[in-house]
């Protein structure tokens, strides 16, 4: 029997939370990008491999959550979120769900994935772009706390 054509997503109808309680970002965030790979930068990850981690064929690859998001300093933006959370002593670790389908509830065929994003004290967002009308935006690849992603389907 043939598959019929799979179901392709697309940036549009996108929900994505942060916090607690949950708020949604959709109208901060530009693009978002959840996958498993080196961090890069040095970033929070041991590359000394234990004998535990060989045997369970580790790679020293991370889950991160790589966002585009507008510069905005208003106290519910995301830029402000980041700010503050790297204000604070140590860091902060901030909770997400990303909702790629932008469905309320999640189901087998279109998932939510969630997890925590460790944000880096003195870690701060940018300030500032280019002359001209557009719209300034900041970029930012966030370490997912624990390596853990869950992937939500009811």
């Amino acid at each position: 029997m043939a598959a019929g054509a799979p179901a392709r997503m697309k940036g549009k109808g996108v929900d994505i939370t942060f916090g607690t309680p949950a708020v949604d970002m959709k109208c901060d965030l530009t693009s978002f990008l959840l996958s498993r790979a080196d961090p890069g930068n040095g970033a929070a990850t041991d590359g000394t491999v234990t004998f535990c981690d060989a045997d369970k064929s580790a790679t020293g690859e991370v889950w991160t959550l790589a966002v585009t998001a507008v510069q905005a300093t208003n106290a519910e933006s995301f830029w402000h979120l980041i700010w503050d959370a790297a204000a604070k002593a140590g860091g902060d670790e901030i909770p997400f769900v990303a909702k790629p389908w932008g469905t309320g509830a999640a189901t087998a065929d279109k998932p939510h994935f969630s997890g925590s994003i460790i944000v880096n004290q003195g870690d701060f967002p940018p300030v500032g772009g280019g002359a001209g009308n557009d719209t300034w935006t900041w970029e930012r690849s966030f370490v997912v706390k624990d390596n853990t992603v869950t992937k939500v389907t009811t």
